[in-house]
């Protein structure tokens, strides 16, 4: 597979992760509205998301596809993550993404995952990429 290019799209950078993005991530996860439907059967332990997260970061993760930070560009704020990832336990690969509130109801989502899905079709050939959501998550 390619290397994780650096993508840049009007008012995005989405770039690999390092670990100084360990504690943006970690606060991400341990958000309850952003967590509300990525966590639905219990709440995230904070200290094994950031374990969690730590080795994500320092591995080749995932194994198949890849997961960017992604950033504004007027100001370099890390404000979440798009990417490509196998969903669990089908053989499949999806577009997976989650952003701080603060970047909801922008068209930020919109903005990378279409960069992303350019990608994912044509420089790492997958097909098909499937999108999974809460029902009631109607924002993604």
């Amino acid at each position: 597979m390619p290397a994780q290019p650096e993508i840049i799209t009007e008012r995005l950078r989405l770039r690999p992760w390092t670990l100084n993005d360990l504690e943006f991530c970690v606060a991400l996860n341990m958000d309850p509205d952003v967590g509300r439907y990525l966590f639905v059967h219990e709440p995230p332990i904070e200290s094994e998301q950031r374990d969690l997260l730590r080795r994500n970061i320092a591995d080749v993760w995932p194994e198949l596809g890849t997961v960017w930070a992604v950033e504004r560009r007027d100001d370099g704020a890390l404000i979440g993550r798009c990417g490509l990832k196998p969903l669990e336990n089908s053989g499949l690969v999806e577009i997976s993404y989650c952003f701080d509130t603060a970047a909801w109801g922008k068209g930020i989502a919109t903005e990378a995952a279409r960069k992303v899905l350019d990608l994912g079709f044509g420089t790492f050939e997958f097909d098909p990429i499937v999108a999974v959501t809460h029902p009631k998550n109607v924002g993604s």
